[in-house]
């Protein structure tokens, strides 16, 4: 159904207090070349100010490539930070977590915002500050689509061969001329489909579907609107899995309980007619990640055709290390996505699971069972167990009702045939946040697979039945 050998997807991501938001799709043409899809848009930051001189500071963001080239699996992951970054005194930085996914993602920083920004980033918007050039006054901006081809995949030229694909559509019936955002391109037979995420009125979101012959003339179909896409849908992505449409996206505004955060990623079982471009949702929209700290998942297809899905892990404040610069910002595990008995499962990807493939022979001081009959395993990689408390290792445990887990400070237990997480001791003094999580119920089946990085406890329930993943600070 969809073009597995011949697409490459990227996308770029933004810390949370960058002016500039990119969402960038990209796939192989016909000759090869990497054609990337990009939504621009400029917006204002109000925690942040990035120096004296704004016009020159360059952007911090990280930009994200999950790529599947012709004959070849993922890419590598490759995380960079950029020199001004370190100027500035902060720094994305990576945990050891992303050194499992060498063999996945490349990440790297490089791109500049110009003294003519609302030109080259926001499509048509004229409403930029003079003075500031992060702050669009009245938050008053507009977005359009574009595309840059590269001929590696690697190697973008933004200043020569961007080019506008879809304008900024000021129908609002159409779509939203501000928050119209994140392409998702795949190739269908004859003709390329593109999704796109956006609201109508800011009242409600919707995703809109697009369709071209050759990914460069591109007409509007249709669209999809529900009331589980909140105020506003951004990353919107729709692909097929053992025989069923699944659709994922991320509704803002959908948790407003006083506590962050507000916007979640979420998926449902979809019907969908590629003639019409007509989708109706199967389902009720459910999350994704049930520690609700997870958001904007992307997937793309590896190389034996699994659907493989990595999101951002949004963190509330910097990791402080005395060996380096201060880092805030990580990607999770990647997941493979599979449909069984109508619901969606994300699973431990194998390649993850060959990297963990040492069996410690008892488990450290800082991992307490409530129950000696707990059976708890622990896995780790090669090398890294004559390492005191290294980090990131595996736990594999076989929980009953009223049975608990402490690792270091992280506590996972059973109870009302549910798993409940709370992360209060592993998440000091920061407030306004939920410390607490728990998947739906279970009936009676507790199996725990647990990855456990310094700042990421990722827990893996029945198989990836459910996943419940926590950000945390100390463990």
């Amino acid at each position: 159904m969809f073009d597995k050998n011949k697409r490459c997807i990227s996308r770029h991501n933004i810390p949370h207090h960058a002016a500039a938001d990119t969402g960038c799709y990209a796939y192989k043409n016909q000759k090869k070349q990497i054609l990337a899809v990009a939504a621009f848009q400029l917006h204002g930051s109000t925690d942040t100010h990035y120096g004296k001189n704004p016009k020159t500071h360059r952007i911090q963001r990280a930009h994200q490539t999950f790529v599947t080239l012709q004959k070849s699996a993922f890419q590598q992951f490759l995380f960079q930070v950029e020199q001004e970054k370190q100027q500035a005194g902060s720094q994305n930085g990576r945990s050891h977590i992303g050194e499992i996914l060498e063999h996945f993602w490349r990440m790297d920083a490089k791109k500049q915002i110009p003294d003519t920004a609302a030109s080259h980033c926001s499509g048509n918007s004229e409403y930029v500050d003079a003075e500031n050039i992060h702050v669009a006054p009245n938050d008053h901006y507009e977005t359009s689509q574009a595309m840059i081809v590269s001929e590696d995949g690697y190697h973008f030229d933004n200043w020569k061969d961007k080019r506008k694909i879809i304008p900024v559509v000021m129908d609002e019936e159409t779509a939203n001329r501000a928050h119209t955002r994140d392409p998702k391109v795949w190739k269908d037979g004859e003709h390329y489909y593109m999704v796109l995420g956006s609201t109508y009125k800011e009242q409600g979101g919707r995703v809109l579907f697009y369709r071209s012959k050759d990914a460069v003339e591109w007409e509007y179909v249709n669209q999809c609107r529900s009331s589980s896409f909140g105020r506003i849908l951004e990353c919107p992505d729709l692909f097929e899995a053992n025989g069923e449409y699944v659709f994922i996206g991320s509704p803002m505004s959908v948790t407003e309980d006083g506590l962050e955060y507000a916007h979640q990623a979420m998926c449902t079982l979809a019907d969908y007619d590629a003639s019409t471009c007509e989708m109706t949702l199967k389902q009720e929209m459910q999350l994704i990640d049930h520690g609700m700290d997870l958001y904007a998942p992307q997937t793309n297809i590896d190389r034996d055709g699994r659907r493989v899905m990595i999101a951002w892990m949004r963190m509330p404040k910097e990791v402080e290390n005395p060996e380096s610069l201060p880092w805030r910002g990580m990607m999770c595990l990647p997941r493979v996505i599979e449909v069984e008995n109508g619901q969606i499962c994300f699973r431990v990807h194998p390649e993850v699971e060959k990297y963990f493939d040492k069996k410690a022979e008892q488990l450290p001081d800082e991992i307490h069972p409530s129950h000696n009959d707990i059976p708890v395993q622990m896995y780790y990689p090669e090398g890294s167990y004559d390492i005191p408390c290294a980090m990131p290792y595996r736990l594999k445990a076989v929980l009953k009702e009223g049975q608990e887990l402490d690792i270091g400070g992280y506590r996972l237990w059973i109870e009302d045939d549910r798993v409940r997480a709370d992360r209060s001791r592993v998440y000091k003094g920061i407030e306004g946040y939920r410390l607490t999580g728990n998947t739906p119920k279970l009936g009676g089946r507790y199996e725990l697979d647990i990855f456990v990085d310094h700042n990421l406890i990722e827990t893996f329930v029945n198989g990836g039945q459910y996943v419940l993943s926590h950000v945390v600070y100390g463990v």
